[in-house]
C-alpha cells in the first residue's frame, strides 16, 4: 500500500492529511511498514501526542528472539509524555517520592506512586515496582550505559513511574512505552537490545564509587563542590519561600532527607562533594519543583505590611491630623512649619531606646510596640483637654 493510500485510510479515521503522512513516513517513522505507520498515526491521535514536536516517535530495534535477531518497531515517548497524557484526563496528580529497595547495599528495585481519581470522586494511590536487573540499559560490552551508570536511581524511578501510570491509565497508555523502559542509549536510537541479557550488579548504595569516565566535555553548570551546591539550594529555597511557593527550608530539608534515604549521604549538604551526590541533589530538586508546578496553587493573598511600615504610616496620619488641628507649633518661631514634628519626636525616642535605624522596615516588633505606647502618650500631651 502506498503513502497516498495510507493517507486516505488514516485520514478517514484520524484526520491526517496526505502531506503530514508523507512527512512522517520520510522522517519520524522512517523504515516503518504500512501497517506500522497506520498504527503509529492511530496512537498519536489517541494519546494526543504531537510527533512533529518529538513528543512521540518510532524506533526500530533488533531483538534476539529464540536465537534469531529480528527487527521490531516500537512507539516510544519520554516520561514527560506519559505525565502529559495522564494530566489531560483531569484525574491524575503526582504521588509521593519513589522508594528504593536494596540487598547487600546494592540497588534492587524502585517503587513509584501516582494518584488517580475514580468516578465517585475519591483519590486512590497506585504503585508499581521496577527491578534494576530487568530495566538497566546495557552497552554491547555488557556494562550499563552512561545514564544508568551515573543516575541509576533516577532512571529506575522513571521506569517504575511509567509502570504505575500505565497501570492507572491503561486505556490512554496501552501500546506506548517510555524510552527508559526500552533501554534506550544516549548515543543512538537503533542500538541492539537483548531482553534476556544478564545485568551486572547494581551500583552500591554509597557515594565513594568513582564517577565513570565519559567522552567529551562535561556539563559546566553543575555546582563544583558541596559548598557551592548548598549555597545554590539555599538561594533557591529563599526565592521559593519569598514567592510563597514553599515554607522556608522545605526544599533544603527535602533534598537532605532524600539524600540520606536513597544515597546514605550525610545530613549536611555542604559535605556532598562527589559528582554522584551533586547530580542526585540536582535531579531531586528538579523533581521537587516539577511536583510543585503540577499541584494547583492557591489564590494569592495580599501580604500584610511589616509592623514597622504600618506603624510609620500610623505616625504620619496622626501627625497630619495634629497639624490640621493646629496642635503642632513652635513657641520660639510661630511662623515655622512644624508638619512632621510629632512623627520625628516619636521616632527619635524609639531609636534612642532600642538603638534601631530610622528605616521603619528594620524596626523590631518590640520597638514598634514601644513606639505605639510612646505615640499614645505624646498624643495625650498635645491634645487639648
Amino acid at each position: 500500500m502506498g503513502t497516498q493510500a495510507i493517507a486516505k485510510k488514516t485520514t478517514e479515521v484520524a484526520g491526517w492529511t496526505g502531506e503530514q503522512v508523507d512527512l512522517i513516513k520520510r522522517t519520524i517513522a522512517r523504515g516503518a511498514s504500512d501497517d506500522e505507520l497506520t498504527l503509529f498515526l492511530h496512537l498519536c491521535t489517541r494519546t494526543g501526542l504531537d510527533p512533529f514536536a518529538r513528543q512521540v516517535y518510532c524506533l526500530k530495534r533488533r531483538e534476539n528472539i529464540d536465537g534469531q535477531w529480528q527487527d521490531r518497531m516500537t512507539f516510544q515517548t519520554g516520561i514527560d509524555g506519559y505525565r502529559l497524557i495522564a494530566d489531560r484526563t483531569g484525574k491524575y496528580t503526582p504521588g509521593r517520592e519513589p522508594t528504593f529497595e536494596y540487598r547487600e547495599n546494592q540497588l534492587l528495585s524502585a517503587t513509584a506512586y501516582v494518584k488517580k481519581q475514580t468516578a465517585d470522586g475519591t483519590w486512590h494511590e497506585i504503585a508499581a515496582t521496577a527491578h534494576y536487573s530487568e530495566y538497566v540499559a546495557l552497552k554491547k560490552d555488557g556494562n550499563p550505559n552512561r545514564m544508568w551508570s551515573e543516575k541509576p536511581h533516577v532512571m529506575l524511578a522513571k521506569c517504575a513511574e511509567a509502570l504505575a501510570l500505565r497501570r492507572a491509565f491503561p486505556a490512554e497508555l496501552s501500546g506506548l512505552y517510555t524510552e527508559d523502559e526500552m533501554g534506550r542509549t544516549n548515543e543512538t536510537h537503533d542500538a541492539e537490545f537483548t531482553p534476556a541479557r544478564p545485568a551486572l550488579p547494581a551500583p552500591a548504595r554509597t557515594e565513594s564509587v568513582p564517577s565513570p569516565k565519559t567522552n567529551g566535555p562535561q556539563p559546566s553548570n553543575l555546582p563544583a563542590n558541596g559548598a557551592e551546591l548548598l549555597a545554590r539550594l539555599q538561594a533557591k529555597d529563599a526565592q521559593l519561600a519569598k514567592e510563597g511557593v514553599i515554607k522556608p527550608a522545605a526544599l533544603l530539608n527535602h533534598v537532605a532527607e532524600m539524600g540520606h534515604k536513597v544515597m546514605g549521604l550525610p545530613a549536611d549538604i555542604g559535605q556532598w562533594s562527589t559528582p554522584q551526590a551533586i547530580q542526585f541533589a540536582v535531579d531531586t530538586t528538579k523533581q521537587f519543583l516539577d511536583a510543585r508546578k503540577a499541584q494547583p496553587q492557591p489564590a494569592a493573598r495580599p501580604q500584610p505590611e511589616p509592623d514597622g511600615i504600618a506603624f510609620y504610616n500610623e505616625l504620619t496620619q496622626a501627625d497630619d491630623q495634629l497639624y490640621r488641628d493646629g496642635v503642632l507649633h513652635n513657641d520660639e518661631d510661630p511662623t515655622a512649619d512644624e508638619k512632621g514634628k510629632f512623627r520625628e519626636q516619636v521616632i527619635d525616642k524609639l531609636a534612642e531606646r532600642f538603638r534601631v535605624p530610622r528605616d521603619p522596615r528594620q524596626w523590631t516588633p518590640e520597638a514598634v510596640a514601644f513606639g505605639r505606647t510612646e505615640a499614645q502618650k505624646k498624643m495625650e500631651e498635645l491634645q487639648p483637654a
